[in-house]
């Protein structure tokens, strides 16, 4: 009997090899919808843990824990940084801000607002010029 360690470097070597490869793409070429409704499948059946790892992978892209989302949630008192929308408003949980430039964090923004941040590049120049264009038709 194999340990798990064992196992774990055979079916590592294995997948490794050319024509296993070549196999594992073929099959999933040909059992293409196959495999997509299992996905469905599980997803359906396990929201919770879809939900999550969504969340973290989310997350990690930002360097963040789920902790530290949190403490930043309760720190905008679960508000929106910008127009203060509360989560409990939006459909999609508030979104990480950060400087496309230095990958810094800067706050929670709900989808409206860290999009139209992102489409103005983060220019603070555009953004003015954009509020004194809105100010000229009061």
């Amino acid at each position: 009997m194999w340990s798990k360690e064992k196992k774990k470097n055979y079916m590592q070597e294995y997948s490794k090899l050319p024509k296993r490869k070549e196999y594992i793409k073929n099959y999933e070429i040909i059992n293409k919808e196959k495999i997509l409704k299992r996905h469905r499948d599980y997803s359906k059946r396990n929201p919770n843990i879809i939900k999550n790892r969504d969340r973290v992978a989310n997350l990690r892209k930002h360097n963040l824990t789920i902790n530290q989302f949190d403490e930043l949630l309760k720190k905008q008192d679960n508000r929106c940084a910008i127009c203060g929308t509360h989560q409990s408003e939006l459909k999609i949980t508030l979104s990480v801000d950060h400087c496309h430039a230095t990958g810094k964090n800067r706050g929670l923004l709900c989808h409206k607002c860290n999009f139209g941040i992102g489409h103005f590049n983060d220019s603070i120049d555009l953004l003015l010029k954009a509020k004194h264009y809105l100010e000229s038709y009061l």
